[in-house]
Protein backbone atom coordinates (compact mmCIF):
# COMPACT_ATOMS: atom_id res chain seq x y z
CA UNK A 1 0.00 0.00 0.00
CA UNK A 2 2.85 2.53 1.02
CA UNK A 3 4.62 1.59 -1.97
CA UNK A 4 1.49 2.54 -4.01
CA UNK A 5 1.01 5.91 -2.36
CA UNK A 6 5.22 6.80 -3.14
CA UNK A 7 4.51 5.60 -7.00
CA UNK A 8 1.78 8.22 -7.47
CA UNK A 9 3.82 10.85 -5.57
CA UNK A 10 6.60 10.39 -7.69
CA UNK A 11 4.67 10.70 -10.74
CA UNK A 12 2.20 13.46 -9.64
CA UNK A 13 5.61 15.22 -9.19
CA UNK A 14 7.41 14.50 -12.30
CA UNK A 15 4.26 16.17 -14.11
CA UNK A 16 4.02 18.89 -11.97
CA UNK A 17 8.08 19.31 -12.84
CA UNK A 18 7.14 19.22 -16.53
CA UNK A 19 4.38 21.07 -16.78
CA UNK A 20 5.99 24.23 -14.63
CA UNK A 21 9.25 23.62 -17.22
CA UNK A 22 7.10 23.91 -20.08
CA UNK A 23 7.05 27.62 -21.13
CA UNK A 24 3.57 29.37 -22.41
CA UNK A 25 3.31 32.00 -25.05
CA UNK A 26 5.12 34.97 -25.31
CA UNK A 27 2.82 37.97 -24.46
CA UNK A 28 4.31 40.17 -27.76
CA UNK A 29 3.71 37.36 -30.08
CA UNK A 30 -0.12 36.74 -28.41
CA UNK A 31 -0.83 40.03 -29.02
CA UNK A 32 0.47 40.38 -32.81
CA UNK A 33 -1.38 37.35 -33.38
CA UNK A 34 -4.68 38.59 -32.23
CA UNK A 35 -3.79 41.48 -34.28
CA UNK A 36 -3.20 39.40 -37.33
CA UNK A 37 -7.10 38.04 -36.52
CA UNK A 38 -8.38 41.14 -36.45
CA UNK A 39 -6.65 42.18 -39.98
CA UNK A 40 -8.18 39.01 -40.94
CA UNK A 41 -11.75 40.20 -39.45
CA UNK A 42 -11.73 43.39 -40.81
CA UNK A 43 -10.00 43.49 -44.58
CA UNK A 44 -11.88 40.40 -45.62
CA UNK A 45 -15.43 39.85 -46.25
CA UNK A 46 -15.82 36.42 -45.62
CA UNK A 47 -14.93 37.31 -41.84
CA UNK A 48 -17.29 34.22 -40.64
CA UNK A 49 -14.69 32.01 -42.49
CA UNK A 50 -11.88 33.29 -40.79
CA UNK A 51 -13.54 33.51 -37.19
CA UNK A 52 -14.50 29.92 -38.04
CA UNK A 53 -10.78 29.07 -38.38
CA UNK A 54 -9.56 31.08 -36.06
CA UNK A 55 -11.66 30.37 -33.70
CA UNK A 56 -9.23 29.69 -31.00
CA UNK A 57 -7.40 33.17 -31.24
CA UNK A 58 -9.07 34.64 -28.41
CA UNK A 59 -8.08 37.55 -26.16
CA UNK A 60 -8.49 36.09 -22.83
CA UNK A 61 -6.01 36.22 -19.78
CA UNK A 62 -5.72 32.31 -19.54
CA UNK A 63 -5.64 31.29 -23.43
CA UNK A 64 -2.25 30.26 -24.39
CA UNK A 65 -1.71 31.03 -27.96
CA UNK A 66 0.87 27.76 -27.71
CA UNK A 67 -2.52 25.97 -27.98
CA UNK A 68 -4.30 27.67 -30.41
CA UNK A 69 -5.38 26.43 -33.84
CA UNK A 70 -2.65 26.68 -36.64
CA UNK A 71 -0.44 27.47 -34.01
CA UNK A 72 2.89 25.94 -32.76
CA UNK A 73 5.51 27.26 -30.42
CA UNK A 74 9.03 26.02 -29.45
CA UNK A 75 8.68 24.09 -26.28
CA UNK A 76 11.60 25.62 -24.53
CA UNK A 77 11.20 29.44 -25.48
CA UNK A 78 7.29 29.59 -25.90
CA UNK A 79 7.58 31.65 -29.11
CA UNK A 80 6.04 30.63 -32.44
CA UNK A 81 7.99 28.77 -34.70
CA UNK A 82 4.52 27.42 -37.31
CA UNK A 83 2.18 29.59 -38.65
CA UNK A 84 -0.81 27.79 -40.67
CA UNK A 85 -2.70 30.68 -42.26
CA UNK A 86 -3.32 27.65 -44.99
CA UNK A 87 -6.83 27.65 -46.72
CA UNK A 88 -8.36 30.51 -45.52
CA UNK A 89 -10.37 31.10 -48.75
CA UNK A 90 -9.72 35.10 -48.01
CA UNK A 91 -9.99 35.45 -51.94
CA UNK A 92 -13.09 34.19 -53.58
CA UNK A 93 -13.44 35.18 -56.91
CA UNK A 94 -16.74 33.81 -58.09
CA UNK A 95 -18.49 36.60 -55.83
CA UNK A 96 -15.58 39.36 -55.34
CA UNK A 97 -15.34 39.01 -51.38
CA UNK A 98 -13.20 37.68 -49.32
CA UNK A 99 -10.20 40.77 -50.66
CA UNK A 100 -8.86 43.26 -49.50
CA UNK A 101 -8.87 46.25 -51.54
CA UNK A 102 -5.29 45.30 -53.07
CA UNK A 103 -5.83 41.76 -52.97
CA UNK A 104 -2.38 41.13 -50.91
CA UNK A 105 -1.22 40.51 -47.01
CA UNK A 106 1.33 42.72 -46.36
CA UNK A 107 4.22 40.60 -44.30
CA UNK A 108 4.99 43.11 -41.72
CA UNK A 109 2.41 42.03 -39.23
CA UNK A 110 4.79 39.09 -38.79
CA UNK A 111 7.97 40.06 -37.49
CA UNK A 112 7.51 40.44 -33.62
CA UNK A 113 7.50 36.05 -34.29
CA UNK A 114 11.12 35.75 -33.39
CA UNK A 115 11.49 32.13 -33.90
CA UNK A 116 9.04 31.73 -36.87
CA UNK A 117 10.25 28.98 -39.26
CA UNK A 118 7.09 27.86 -40.97
CA UNK A 119 4.67 30.06 -42.36
CA UNK A 120 1.98 29.12 -44.48
CA UNK A 121 -0.29 30.76 -47.28
CA UNK A 122 -1.28 28.06 -49.66
CA UNK A 123 -4.38 27.54 -50.89
CA UNK A 124 -5.22 30.82 -49.17
CA UNK A 125 -6.42 33.03 -52.06
CA UNK A 126 -4.35 35.63 -51.53
CA UNK A 127 -2.87 37.33 -54.55
CA UNK A 128 0.06 38.68 -53.54
CA UNK A 129 2.42 38.89 -50.58
CA UNK A 130 3.47 42.21 -49.89
CA UNK A 131 7.22 42.91 -48.30
CA UNK A 132 8.51 39.29 -48.78
CA UNK A 133 11.71 40.34 -48.78
CA UNK A 134 11.75 41.68 -45.01
CA UNK A 135 10.53 37.45 -44.42
CA UNK A 136 14.26 36.59 -44.39
CA UNK A 137 14.53 39.06 -41.62
CA UNK A 138 12.63 36.50 -38.77
CA UNK A 139 13.96 33.61 -39.96
CA UNK A 140 11.88 31.81 -42.34
CA UNK A 141 13.75 28.75 -44.08
CA UNK A 142 14.26 29.05 -47.62
CA UNK A 143 14.73 32.68 -47.90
Amino acid sequence: MEVGRLWVLMVSCMVLVQTLGTKCCVRQEREALLNIKTYFLTNYNDSLKVQKHLSSWVNESNSDCCWWNRVRCHPSSGRVSKLSLQELNVNNDEYSFGQPANGSIDFSMFQNFKELRSLTFSNGGFRSLENTAGSCHFGLANC
